[in-house]
């Protein structure tokens, strides 16, 4: 039996997380006896089609390639950029969302983007505030279904991307989430679909 860590800081958390593959590797060398550093990438199963049309209620449903953002690893964003809806730390505690941030801004770092908790589940999607408006996307009651072959996993919507313009892409996930349904961090163009607010 074997015990990978004990961690009782956020930041050993991230470390952690930043070095999985890393220590299943060991874990797996250790064990098997083999170099497995050359193995190839896991398959993973196909997107099923969804068994059922997106509820008649949905407000929101999009179906298309992901990639992961936010939290302090994420330098595709600069250090002081916020979010599509929250843009100060006294607008994360007016909704209460705290839970889906670091509880300290990460060093060198202003914006609440590379604040976030990269092991929470959130996601950004071109939503359509004529349909749902900023106010309603911040309410940390409702959250969206995001599906990925046989796992789905709910999610707070957090920001407002990622650019199809530039990306072609339908969904940014924290890295937890991406991690939750591909089991990698790299996973970027695997196909998901949203749906918003999750069926009950």
């Amino acid at each position: 039996m074997i015990e990978v860590c004990f961690v009782e800081s956020e930041p050993d958390v991230d470390l952690y997380r930043r070095y999985f593959e890393g220590i299943c590797e060991a874990i797996a060398a250790a064990i098997t006896g083999n170099d497995i550093e050359d193995r190839p990438p896991a398959e993973r199963p196909p997107i099923e089609p969804p068994a059922t049309m997106p509820p008649e209620d949905a407000l929101f449903y999009a179906r298309g390639t992901c990639s992961w953002f936010g939290g302090p690893e994420d330098d595709g964003v600069s250090s002081s950029e916020d979010l599509a809806w929250l843009e100060t730390w006294d607008q994360v505690v007016d909704v209460g969302a705290q839970h889906l941030f670091l509880s300290e801004s990460p060093p060198n770092t202003t914006g609440l983007a590379r604040r976030l908790n990269p092991g929470t589940f959130y996601l950004a999607c071109r939503w359509d505030y004529d349909v749902i408006s900023k106010s309603d996307l911040a309410r940390p009651t409702v959250q969206a279904l995001v599906r990925a072959g046989n796992r789905e996993f709910l999610a707070w919507p957090i920001d407002w991307g990622p650019h199809e313009e530039q990306t072609g892409r339908a969904a940014d996930l924290s890295p937890g989430l991406m991690i939750a349904l591909f089991d990698t961090l790299d996973a970027t163009d695997e196909e998901v679909e949203v749906v918003y607010p999750a069926p009950e």
